[in-house]
């Protein structure tokens, strides 16, 4: 009895690795271009000290990323 739920654990938590894998794999560039234009957008805000930067890049960003990912 231990070892068929045992079985079956295993196989849910490779199923659950598997669709973070294909997650990933389909969606990384979208994260990568948003984790690029969200930190020099923080950095041109905090060294220039202005808040046009900041929604600039953000908004270019997030609709660069939107559209490789959709």
């Amino acid at each position: 009895m231990i070892s068929k739920n045992n079985e079956t654990n295993d196989g849910q938590n490779e199923i659950e690795r598997f669709s973070f894998l294909v997650f990933f794999k389909k969606y990384s560039m979208m994260i990568f271009i948003l984790i690029i234009f969200y930190t020099v957008s923080i950095t041109l805000w905090l060294t220039l000290d202005n808040i046009f930067y900041l929604i600039n890049f953000m908004i270019i960003g997030t609709s660069i990323a939107l559209g490789l990912g959709l």
